[in-house]
């Protein structure tokens, strides 16, 4: 069936997980140019895509508003890329111009923020001749395409509500659809962060604060002796340990940047209380040592999570700001 093209292919989906979800993408929503929202919460199983009145496919058939995304034929195959970006992707999706093609729809914060349609062609000619077709449709909504994105896309357009650009290949072409070219370049920010995640034992900056993960482990209990906390039954700890070096002038009380945790089903804040039975039993006290300048400190944050969300990958991710670090836990 299609695959993914080329350059476009790192924007669309990278390494989408092989089990689809119940078949249909949790209800999110779309204003055109709105980015931000409530953070994300728990989703339940079994609800529909919807469009916005403003928002239409690239053959010009608006959506009403409230109306569902039609079903894939297969399943949908779902994958989060940090604590707010997911992609929903659909391998087989019913084009009503081209046929079958792939469709993945990008969302932050459960709002659908991009949404990219990948077709093949036939031949290289077809190809040709159906991107001429767009490209001669749309010459008076040209835009320029950022230098940094030039290897990415041949064409960006203005639809007034929407944005619209194009990436094509010999045997096929993408289109995506998004509200401003900022969407785009985040997207593609997103991107280059995938294509070089961190490593544990190595470090890496966020502004003027420097981070080495140490280890991920699960436990049962944190703790020691009779001040020791148990995690529930159908649940398991999830102890990050790290160090942090601050490298501003500056003293700084407590590590800025913020944690969490990210299975397919909930993104997960640090546990206070079990946090506070680990440092409890830390004899050290450098936990809550501030941290002076080119001072580098231990740190540990906890995590109660279901067994069942820690069964699959997840992603532990450190947001300082609008820079981010974001690790695959396998």
């Amino acid at each position: 069936m299609i695959r993914r093209i080329a350059a476009l292919a790192l924007l669309v989906v990278v390494g989408c997980d092989d089990k689809p979800s119940d078949g249909l993408p949790p209800t999110v929503v779309i204003a055109a140019g709105e980015t931000n929202s409530a953070p994300t919460e728990d989703l339940p199983a079994k609800r529909h895509l919807e469009w916005p009145g403003d928002f239409a496919l690239w053959n010009g058939t608006n959506i009403e508003d409230g109306r569902v995304l039609p079903p894939c034929p297969a399943s949908w195959f779902d994958k989060r890329l940090d604590d707010t970006y997911a992609v929903w992707k659909c391998s087989n999706y019913p084009d009503v111009s081209f046929g079958k093609g792939e469709l993945v729809v990008h969302t932050h914060h459960n709002r659908i923020v991009m949404v990219t349609t990948t077709v093949a062609c036939a031949d290289e000619a077809a190809c040709v001749a159906q991107r001429q077709k767009l490209i001669e449709i749309n010459t008076s909504r040209n835009v320029a395409v950022p230098a940094k994105l030039g290897k990415l896309f041949d064409n960006i357009w203005n639809l007034n509500t929407y944005h619209v650009a194009l990436s094509a290949g010999h045997l096929g072409f993408s289109v995506m659809y998004f509200a401003d070219v900022a969407v785009l370049q985040a997207m593609n920010d997103l991107r280059e962060r995938q294509a070089n995640p961190p490593r544990i034992g190595r470090d890496y900056s966020l502004g003027d604060i420097r981070y080495r993960l140490k280890s991920v482990t699960h436990e049962n209990d944190v703790g020691r002796g009779k001040s020791r906390w148990s995690s529930k039954n159908d649940s398991v700890f999830v102890v990050v340990d790290y160090e942090v070096e601050n490298r501003s002038r500056t003293i700084v009380q407590e590590d800025p940047a913020e944690f969490s945790l990210v299975t397919r089903s909930k993104v997960y804040a640090p546990d206070v209380k079990a946090e506070d039975y680990h440092r409890r039993a830390d004899r050290t006290g450098l936990l809550v040592t501030p941290l002076e300048y080119k001072s580098r400190r231990p740190r540990t944050h906890v995590f109660e999570v279901k067994r069942d969300d820690i069964a699959r990958s997840a992603l532990l991710v450190i947001a300082r700001d609008d820079d981010k670090l974001v690790y695959q836990l396998e």
